[in-house]
């Protein structure tokens, strides 16, 4: 017979509501800031690291079996190799870990900053439309995503959302010097979103774990690769929940957070 693994999480519902208070009679843009680098919602990736290699001590025969990713019916992916298996549980204990933190806060934050602004829309828009690398045509874009955001509906949101990351993330490299296209059969084509990313981690500033969770969130198979999937129509209509939207204005935050600092070398 099998061993039955099961995982007891506990959510230390007071230090939630305490943190929620630190909030309280702030500025909408102050948040935001807060949300972006202060929150606790992108767990650190050396800790699920570490967390996937003593489960793979505990649990050895979880670990031992191969597994392998489906999309649909069909099987996209088998992982077999020891460091494939521990990469995969790796990315599972991120994904858990980030998928708590933004259901947990992010629902609280998002009420709070409604309770005690009346113009949190405005002022919303207002920290994206001073964000240094968000271009013009993108704030356009944006403006509708964050209508949508504040209305609940979460399709058009995440669809907006996501290609406005993907265009955000590439106009950084350019704004960088960086090119965004490249020479392949004879023509020129826009950089991948995975190559965008690759070429971003690169530049000091964008952290590991932010650069890990655009990765395994928009492009990474054995994540939830949701770039991909929207672009090519294999999600699901009940897949576009206020978590998919929160996890996307999360990462424009961030984006929007960020100022270029040229040094002398």
């Amino acid at each position: 017979a099998f061993k039955k693994i099961e995982t007891k999480i506990e959510i230390p519902t007071h230090k939630i509501e305490e943190f929620v208070k630190t909030f309280e009679g702030k500025e909408t843009i102050a948040i935001l800031q807060a949300i972006a680098f202060g929150s606790g919602i992108i767990p650190t990736y050396d800790s699920a690291r570490q967390n996937a290699e003593n489960q793979a001590k505990e649990f050895v025969l979880q670990h031992i079996i191969p597994v392998q990713l489906y999309q649909g019916d069909l099987v996209i992916k088998t992982i077999s190799g020891d460091e494939e298996k521990l990469e995969f549980s790796t990315i599972r204990n991120f994904m858990l870990g980030y998928n708590l933190g933004v259901n947990v806060l992010m629902p609280r934050i998002i009420d709070l900053i409604k309770k005690q602004d009346c113009d949190y829309s405005e002022h919303t828009l207002k920290f994206f439309e001073d964000a240094p690398l968000i271009e013009k045509e993108n704030l356009k874009f944006i403006k509708d995503g964050l209508d949508y955001y504040f209305k609940d509906e979460n399709l058009a949101c995440a669809h907006i959302f996501t290609f406005q990351v993907e265009a955000i993330l590439r106009n950084i490299l350019k704004i960088l010097g960086v090119p965004t296209f490249s020479f392949r059969n004879g023509e020129m084509k826009a950089r991948m979103l995975d190559d965008v990313i690759s070429a971003l981690s690169s530049i000091n500033g964008f952290e590991k774990d932010f650069i890990k969770f655009l990765e395994i969130f928009l492009i990474d198979l054995r994540g939830e690769n949701l770039r991909n999937n929207v672009a090519h129509g294999l999600c699901e209509y009940k897949y576009f929940d206020r978590r998919i939207c929160d996890l996307l204005f999360i990462i424009l935050i961030r984006i929007a957070s960020y100022h270029i600092q040229k040094t002398n070398t």
